[in-house]
């Protein structure tokens, strides 16, 4: 709140704030197919879980059970992917209006965030159903995925591979869209932004800090779900 305080109160000084940079190239798409393909939305359910069991938590080194992602001195009440994937989940669907959760911190050695959290709610777009699992002790499993259910469409996000499938009614299954979609000029691109904003070039789109703000009210309203174990509205 105080950096994006500050920012407005300076608004001829660039503020830029690293984006989610796992579907930078597919995400104008995904938002394309959510709005026109995917009819009313019904729910989203997304899950990020490394394949390490406990004894390996924090040690790993595989992007999910870094140690930091689990010690609240380092990371807040940012838990595991949480905020990552749902800036990412944001450019397609909109905001969390509401949410619960449930987490469990599996190796107090290790840190004080959850290793386990569960989190579900509702979106503003449609009132839809907000699924989203994470972990870093999902021995032999995994998963990172991002599933969005419409009346009449499906779209799948692999995170991993950065590969979007689609499928609509009467279709035999998903098939691949990555290569429709996908925008080559979109990908990494944050330091050109930042440099082109400050030479007034264009402006600052991922990520501004009014989208960071966004993000991180969702991570601290999941945080007081955890700690109350009551429904809370995304302000």
């Amino acid at each position: 709140k105080q950096m994006l305080a500050a920012a407005r109160e300076r608004p001829e000084l660039v503020a830029q704030v690293v984006p989610s940079p796992m579907t930078l190239e597919v995400d104008e798409g995904i938002a394309r197919y959510v709005q026109h393909k995917l009819g009313r939305l019904l729910f989203v359910r997304a899950v990020a879980c490394a394949d390490s069991f406990a004894a390996s938590s924090g040690k790993v080194g595989d992007g999910f059970g870094a140690a930091w992602r689990v010690k609240r001195e380092y990371s807040g009440n940012n838990v595991l992917t949480l905020g990552i994937v749902y800036e990412a989940m944001m450019r397609w669907v909109g905001q969390a209006a509401t949410v619960s959760a449930l987490g469990a911190v599996v190796d107090e050695a290790d840190g004080d965030l959850p290793n386990v959290l569960t989190v579900q709610g509702t979106l503003r777009k449609d009132n839809a159903i907000l699924q989203m699992t994470f972990s870093d002790v999902a021995g032999l499993t995994g998963g990172n995925d991002v599933w969005i259910h419409g009346t009449d469409g499906t779209l799948h996000i692999d995170l991993a591979g950065a590969r979007v499938r689609f499928g609509k009614q009467l279709d035999s299954g998903l098939h691949d869209i990555t290569h429709e979609i996908a925008d080559s000029k979109a990908g990494w691109n944050v330091e050109r932004e930042f440099v082109g904003a400050i030479r007034g070039e264009n402006i600052v789109k991922l990520t501004d800090f009014e989208t960071g703000h966004n993000y991180m009210t969702f991570t601290d309203a999941v945080h007081k779900a955890v700690e109350t174990g009551n429904t809370v509205v995304v302000v």
